[in-house]
């Protein structure tokens, strides 16, 4: 989590990762009854079994905490894409949501290097950044977030690239 962000979950006087906040959270909501959490490291499936040993709901103070942490990072988002891919497919084959996600990630998380190096590894290098955006606008009328894409598309190539 951003340091912003640490510093909100540090006012709980709680020593819990934010994968803790998170899982927390989801058991504090009365129709969830099962987590399915991603787990790519052994040192990540023992932080969880752990958390589950010992699952009880957020209290209302520190459910507070996480919709404070909620609005930093709604505020953060720079494009209100939600991946939905309804903007596909892209005749130039503009991996539209991934662009955005990319700038989305940088922003939120205050951490341009990692989005920038995907973006470009994966995206430019491919043909398929947002810099191959011919601005058809054929995207535009599908996004049901009403996202001017072609200008975000410039927008978000032009952050992820300028260093």
């Amino acid at each position: 989590a951003p340091p912003a962000v640490q510093s909100i979950w540090a006012r709980s006087g709680q020593p819990w990762s934010s994968a803790e906040w998170a899982l927390r959270w989801l058991w504090s909501l009365p129709e969830v009854v099962t987590i399915l959490s991603g787990m790519g490291q052994l040192s990540e499936l023992r932080e969880n079994a752990q958390v589950a040993a010992h699952a009880t709901p957020l209290l209302p103070s520190e459910l507070a905490l996480v919709e404070e942490a909620k609005r930093y990072f709604r505020a953060k988002i720079a494009v209100p894409c939600t991946t939905c891919g309804y903007c596909q497919p892209c005749p130039k084959g503009v991996a539209i949501p991934e662009a955005f996600s990319a700038w989305n990630s940088a922003t939120m998380f205050e951490s341009k290097a990692g989005p920038a190096w995907a973006y470009d590894t994966f995206q430019v290098k491919n043909n398929i950044g947002a810099d191959q955006c011919i601005e058809c606008g054929d995207c535009e009328p599908k996004c049901p977030q009403h996202i001017q894409i072609p200008q975000q598309l410039r927008a978000a190539h032009q952050f992820l690239t300028t260093r």
